[in-house]
């Protein structure tokens, strides 16, 4: 299925009207969201589909846009998160907390995003859904959604990494690929999860710079 058909379905279809973001300005922090993988799988994929898990305020999605809408102007994103932080980093560490942009006691990061993908005029090819990743990748096959290229940036500890590396593998189509970010040492979660999985599937794992990727059998 379409991911514009199942937003459709579950009433996700226009999460931008109405949205007021008086008060905000373009924020487009993230973290290694301009990585050469980026241009690289989607020359490689040409994709219609686009799944983000973790998107945080949506740089990487921006970015994704950006290289496949002149492949693809039909080109569509899904970015999957809870938009609460982690708690590994931005819950924990006193000098980042801020970055959550609480709200009597709650994370208003999502408003930073909707707002960042209005202001960048691509409502019609952004479109989030707020979940957990699992919650999320059950959802999605459910409706039989796959896509071309996933994007694997949510938690970081080994079983959550492998969890999402389970619930989303499913969902690339044969010929696609699955990449992800923060494959470095200080995360040897990510390692750990990313190489089990390699090896679990026998699948060549392909590293630079912090990202990873691997290609789903045709």
């Amino acid at each position: 299925m379409e991911i514009r058909k199942m937003l459709a379905e579950i009433g996700l279809g226009n999460p931008y009207k109405g949205f007021d973001s008086r008060g905000l300005k373009v924020d487009l922090q993230g973290w290694a969201s301009e990585h050469h993988y980026f241009p690289t799988l989607i020359g490689m994929t040409k994709p219609r589909q686009i799944i983000e898990v973790g998107t945080w305020k949506g740089a990487s999605a921006v970015n994704m846009a950006r290289h496949a809408l002149p492949i693809d102007p039909k080109a569509t994103i899904l970015c999957i998160d809870t938009w609460l932080g982690s708690n590994e980093v931005l819950w924990r560490d006193p000098t980042l907390r801020p970055m959550l942009m609480l709200e009597n006691g709650y994370p208003s990061v999502y408003r930073q995003f909707m707002h960042n993908v209005i202001s960048e005029r691509l409502t019609d090819t952004i479109f989030p859904l707020p979940m957990t990743s699992i919650s999320a990748g059950e959802l999605l096959a459910a409706y039989n959604v796959t896509a071309d290229l996933i994007y694997i940036d949510a938690a970081h500890g080994e079983y959550e990494v492998y969890g999402d590396l389970t619930h989303y593998w499913p969902l690339v189509r044969p010929g696609g690929i699955m990449f992800g970010d923060d494959y470095y040492t200080t995360w040897h979660g990510v390692i750990k999860a990313v190489n089990r999985f390699a090896y679990e599937h026998s699948l060549p794992l392909e590293t630079n710079g912090g990202k990873w990727f691997m290609v789903k059998p045709s």
